[in-house]
């Protein structure tokens, strides 16, 4: 009797080891080391706006302490609430620009960025224009997703990415040097090699825009995150769980690039752990299939 106990309680004790063996994610941006700047529109007290929701500033809420300012009326974004799982965004009509001034970043980042634009422009650009002077844009329509030049030497990856439409995404960039890539909902859609120097650029950061005056985004912006160092794997996977989760995201972002999105993922930063739909039933198995089974629960 009791050696029967044994073999029941085991396996079960296993699975349950397997399933609590899941790493805490992060609740805060700046808990992962190299946060220049985060934006983040769903904290009330970091936007200042007038009467009519029309936006002045939205404040960075690492210790940099950046400040994203428009002081042209007919160019300043609006706040709307309740865009996104309950929570607000900014409206970019098409003619609006916020700009960081003196921002500083060398050519290793890693950023992050929760939209919804129906018209396409740039998303953010570290630089009057990164076609002829250094810093980067990210998402420039017409060909390329990201420019990134230092020393005039730029990183052009090929084809392009249509974020444009109804659906709210989650997109990235990632450059450490030698590589930059390129993400929507947590999977990599390029890798492009090119060795650039990682000479820190002061420029303006535009949000919507390229210099307030071409390329602008119509629609929402949720979130941005800029890390001035290129991001471990954990590191990407962690922060993408973090907006995925946020901003109720789960559903069409996978944070761990596995296959699986998040809402059907026990382990959603962890690409190595089983997922249910892994786990086979059946009523009889052979001692091959039991020797090669990594858990085994025993229900009589």
């Amino acid at each position: 009797m009791n050696k029967r106990k044994i073999l029941i309680l085991l396996p079960i004790l296993i699975i349950i080891t397997c399933f609590n063996n899941v790493e805490a994610v992060i609740s805060d941006p700046t808990n992962i080391s190299g946060c220049q700047i985060w934006l983040d529109a769903s904290d009330l007290s970091s936007i200042t706006k007038d009467a009519s929701d029309y936006v002045s500033q939205w404040s960075d809420k690492t210790s940099n302490a950046y400040q994203s300012n428009q002081i042209t009326a007919s160019k300043k974004p609006m706040y709307v609430e309740n865009v996104l799982n309950s929570k607000g965004a900014l409206y970019f009509d098409g003619d609006d620009s916020l700009v960081v001034s003196d921002f500083q970043l060398g050519s290793n980042m890693t950023i992050f960025a929760v939209i919804q634009h129906s018209v396409l422009g740039i998303i953010i650009e570290h630089s009057i224009d990164s076609n002829d002077y250094n810093g980067f844009y990210f998402h420039g329509p017409g060909g390329r997703p990201y420019k990134i030049r230092n020393s005039d030497v730029p990183i052009l990856p090929p084809g392009n990415t249509d974020w444009q439409g109804t659906s709210s995404v989650l997109v990235g960039l990632w450059y450490d040097g030698s590589s930059g890539k390129y993400y929507k909902n947590g999977s990599c859609l390029n890798v492009t090699s090119t060795a650039l120097s990682n000479n820190l650029v002061t420029q303006g950061l535009f949000i919507g825009s390229r210099n307030q005056s071409t390329y602008f985004v119509t629609g929402y912006y949720m979130e941005i995150i800029i890390y001035n160092r290129a991001l471990s794997d954990a590191e990407l996977k962690e922060v993408n769980f973090y907006l995925a989760e946020k901003w109720g995201l789960l559903e069409s972002v996978d944070s761990d690039a596995d296959g699986t999105i998040d809402s059907e993922d026990y382990a959603p930063t962890d690409n190595t752990k089983k997922l249910l739909s892994d786990i086979e039933f059946q009523d009889i198995w052979s001692p091959e299939q039991l020797d090669q089974a990594e858990c085994v629960l025993c229900l009589d």
